[in-house]
């Protein structure tokens, strides 16, 4: 997965992951709309999960699936449950994972 052509959103991703590299973490787990919003063109009417790592991911809800299609330009997976986003984190090899409460780092937790 790929963040798709968007010179904007492909810089502040950037950014975030060199300050994620610079605290060991390897990817955060934002969810505030207007966040997502901005790092992706996305605006979720719901709820949306954004895993922000080497090939970023948003986890979105299924009535918010085209709408995401459409306009996000980072790749997208319909939120089935938070077990399985945890698998996925996992598989992944996801280990720290900050939490995004702004677009920095300041809460850090575990994958469990």
């Amino acid at each position: 997965m790929q963040i798709k052509e968007n010179n904007v959103h492909d810089f502040h991703i950037k950014n975030i992951l060199k300050k994620l590299n610079e605290k060991d973490q390897d990817a955060m787990l934002m969810a505030n709309f207007n966040n997502i919003y901005y790092l992706s063109g996305y605006l979720s009417t719901s709820f949306a999960f954004l895993i922000i790592k080497e090939n970023p991911i948003i986890f979105v809800s299924g009535m918010d699936m085209e709408n995401a299609k459409n306009t996000s330009s980072i790749d997208i997976v319909k939120y089935e449950s938070y077990d399985k986003m945890i698998e996925y984190l996992k598989e992944d090899g996801i280990k720290n994972l900050a939490i995004g409460i702004r677009l920095d780092c300041k809460c850090l937790s575990e994958v469990q």
